[in-house]
């Protein structure tokens, strides 16, 4: 509804990024979805992404990385890490 809150805290990156991926395995699944990772000039937390992305949906999912988007990167910062999960579109 046009409102930003916090989700949760953790206190590392990693852990962020462990929780973030549980979170989306609860909504998303390997054969419907494809996987993207957000780099906000962060190459180890992207890579930390990527692997328990794979650990969780398993290797065979495709993983698309592209740089933060500027208007994420303005409010999060240079070292960011984003997750998204798009519905695959059928017949595309």
């Amino acid at each position: 509804e046009g409102k930003v809150d916090v989700f949760d805290k953790v206190r590392t990156m990693s852990k962020a990024i462990k929780k973030a991926v549980k979170v989306i395995s609860k909504d998303a699944n390997a054969q419907d979805y494809e996987f993207y990772v957000l780099n906000g000039e962060n190459q180890e937390g992207t890579q930390i992404a990527i692997d328990e992305l794979h650990d969780v949906f398993g290797e065979d999912i495709q993983i698309h990385t592209d740089p933060m988007y500027a208007v994420i990167a303005v409010h999060t910062g240079l070292g960011a890490v984003g997750v998204q999960f798009v519905k695959k579109v059928k017949g595309a």
